[in-house]
């Protein structure tokens, strides 16, 4: 996605909880870095957990637990 995008003056925000790799700067100026960020962090994590399957209905079981 970050690859494609082709904007001017515009804050890129990829730092949330859920993202592995947390990537954020201004487009274009921070383009290839964030770019490169991405490729070495993807390159660092073991495939095994890439290819994980996350098992679906198990999200609530922590807040029944806490019930």
């Amino acid at each position: 996605m970050l690859a494609g995008l082709h904007l001017n003056n515009t804050y890129f925000y990829g730092r949330h909880v859920s993202n592995i790799i947390p990537v954020y700067g201004m487009l274009p100026d921070k383009k290839e870095e964030m770019l490169t960020a991405l490729k070495n962090g993807l390159n660092s994590i073991k495939a095994e957990y890439l290819d994980a399957k996350l098992k679906k209905g198990l999200e609530g079981n922590i807040v029944s637990i806490l019930r």
